[in-house]
């Protein structure tokens, strides 16, 4: 049988097994005169907001730890800048312990909260929510705010007894999401599971479900890749009634929604190929940009969705290119009829094919954060003589970004445009990668027909990774890794690892009290702090193998090659084996005999004739379809 643990119970637990505990309660006011932003970390523990009327943000921390040395090891830093209020919560030398945040603040402050393990509550709020855990789950209850959740592993229950206004996007890898809306309300609903989708208590089949509630309005989006996904329809009540109603009995009196244990999991999850986690997204076309599973989070109004739809050709189209196993040679002068293209093992019929002489288009992608601003001189230097490299008739873009990306040049034949805009690059600022890359795939490639490829210099870190929401991306890897499935692009990363000086440049602080004040009141967040040690003793290097780990699997889905020079002047070898790798490459065509509309994923194997000694990289496959093939733009 399975039991509901009521939010707060794992804290409890956690308490009563210290059995010496220690316990300290600190109280802030904060008074404020209009809209507030409030920006909290804190890795153990809770988190509860509440919606009131008073006119300042009251803050009760309450500190638990085995004993009381523990407990002075856990700091509580509370700051107020102009319209901004931060929390964060410093774990030093972590041996146990947590802190349960408990605030009341006015109905139109906006949150942003983050952290490892933290149970989040939320009540009554109207303005914006941003949530992020890895393991700790997260509820909101009652709120028309455009709300953004996500968990790795934690559940996410989202309760509102009013219309909702504005979009709401909840995701998580392993966790389970049950959401509960008035039956009068109108919506664009948006469910996805790797594992059921219950719709008011009863089991779908399909593994996504689209589908409007009313006259439609703002989209809710539901992802979990590996857990299920329940929507339920309760009784409306008006707004005033609903402030402090958590709307949860109504929810909990149906079995069949009460969610599933076990879906915890401390590991990060990212879907692999034929997995049952695997989540349903669109297989790449050459018309159109693959379906974005993000919502754009901003309102719309009760008739505009955001989308227009259009239905494609299934034409499956891959970048290849081939080398010599032992010599590592790129093979060219290659037909149509030496490759074998094999779908679920099944052969599948070349249709359209493109030889290595066809123009390429390249975009190169190029991280102009804080982190490399060192580099920066012999970073453009390597970047104008690669595109001098190209071929005359090849297509050249360029796109920069660091805390937000910005295309300083289209598509060009001009190397003096490109070398010029290269020239123009200046650097600072934070590391939005996920975004960036996303942008890359999905908006300036997605027209571009035939041989393309994005090349990505970065260190790979994205600022989102390390706690830092306000200069880091807006969606997550695991989303980003679902529209690299899909793109027809091979993405060639190029990894300079700038470790060292970023643990020694990052914010400037040492640790103490006062560095970190400061840090937080020039808005230098600080970094995610998986482990539960001090901002400055941590191991900084687990970001980089992360880092690593995320741009291999990118690569190794879009035949791609990760390169990781040891010292920027190897940057240029990097470049220079690239042009050679993109100067042979062949664009493959097919139909695919799979008509079965199931959302499945399909693998691809792509092979040469009678060749063992070649090795093909290309992209590893892609999602089917549903339904009709649907693309979405957003207006």
């Amino acid at each position: 049988m399975l039991i509901r643990i009521p939010p707060g119970f794992a804290v409890l637990s956690l308490a009563a097994a210290f059995l010496n505990a220690a316990e300290q309660v600190e109280r802030t006011n904060f008074e404020v005169s209009g809209p507030v932003g409030l920006i909290i970390q804190n890795d153990y523990g809770s988190v509860t907001v509440r919606a009131s009327n008073e006119a300042a943000v009251v803050v009760e921390a309450h500190k638990t730890a085995p004993d009381e040395k523990v407990l002075h090891k856990i700091v509580l830093v509370t700051a107020q800048s102009r319209d901004k209020i931060f929390l964060h919560t410093y774990y030093y030398e972590y041996e146990g312990g947590y802190l349960d945040l408990n605030l009341r603040v006015p109905h139109d402050t906006s949150l942003m909260i983050g952290g490892a393990n933290p149970e989040v509550r939320i009540e009554g709020l109207k303005s914006h929510l941003r949530v992020q855990t890895l393991t700790g789950a997260i509820s909101i209850e009652n709120t028309n705010a455009s709300v953004s959740a996500l968990s790795d592993s934690g559940d996410i229950h989202f309760s509102t007894a009013i219309q909702p206004q504005h979009d709401v996007r909840l995701e998580s890898v392993t966790g389970n999401l049950l959401c509960s809306l008035p039956q009068k309300s109108g919506v664009e609903a948006w469910l996805r599971a790797g594992g059921t989708i219950y719709q008011n208590g009863r089991p779908q089949k399909k593994p996504q479900l689209r589908q409007s509630y009313g006259s439609g309005g703002p989209l809710l989006y539901a992802s979990s890749l590996q857990g299920d996904v329940s929507l339920d329809m309760i009784p409306m009540v008006d707004d005033a009634s609903a402030t402090h109603s958590t709307g949860r009995a109504s929810v909990e009196e149906k079995p069949s929604t009460v969610l599933k244990e076990g879906g915890r999991s401390q590991k990060e999850s990212v879907p692999e190929p034929g997995s049952s986690g695997s989540v349903t997204s669109q297989p790449g076309t050459t018309s159109s940009p693959a379906l974005s599973p993000a919502p754009v989070e901003t309102a719309r109004g009760a008739v505009d969705t955001g989308y227009s739809l259009k239905v494609d050709v299934d034409w499956i189209y891959l970048n290849a290119s081939v080398r010599e196993r032992r010599t590592n040679r790129a093979i060219s002068s290659l037909t149509k009829d030496d490759f074998l293209v094999l779908e679920e093992g099944v052969q599948q019929a070349i249709e359209k094919f493109e030889p290595v002489e066809s123009p390429i288009h390249l975009l190169l992608l190029l991280d102009v954060s804080g982190s490399t601003q060192k580099y920066l001189s012999l970073m453009k230097k390597a970047a104008i003589s690669f595109t001098r490299q190209i071929k005359e008739n090849d297509q050249i873009a360029l796109a920069v970004f660091n805390s937000r990306t910005r295309l300083l040049q289209d598509f060009t034949g001009s190397r003096e445009r490109i070398s010029e805009a290269i020239d123009k690059i200046r650097s600072g600022g934070g590391t939005a990668f996920y975004d960036a890359l996303h942008e890359s795939v999905t908006d300036y490639m997605r027209k571009i027909h035939g041989r393309k490829a994005v090349v990505v210099f970065t260190d790979g870190v994205d600022n989102q990774f390390t706690g830092d929401y306000q200069n880091g991306s807006q969606i997550g890897f695991q989303e980003l890794y679902r529209d690299i499935q899909e793109t027809e692009s091979m993405i060639y990363p190029i990894l300079l690892d700038t470790e060292e000086d970023v643990v020694f440049r990052r914010g400037g602080s040492r640790g103490g009290l006062a560095d970190i004040l400061g840090d937080i009141l020039l808005g230098r967040l600080p970094p995610y702090n998986p482990g539960g040690r001090g901002p400055r003793d941590r191991d900084e290097s687990l970001a980089y193998e992360e880092a690593r780990r995320q741009l291999e699997m990118i690569a190794e889905q879009t035949g791609g090659r990760l390169y990781s020079p040891q010292r920027i002047e190897d940057l240029s070898g990097a470049y220079s084996e690239i042009a050679q790798d993109l100067r042979i490459q062949y664009t493959l065509a097919y139909n695919s005999t799979h008509r079965e509309r199931d959302g499945k994923w399909r693998s691809i194997d792509v092979r040469i004739k009678n060749r063992p000694d070649a090795v093909v990289r290309t992209r590893r496959g892609y999602y089917a379809t549903s339904s009709s093939r649907v693309h979405a733009s957003f207006n």
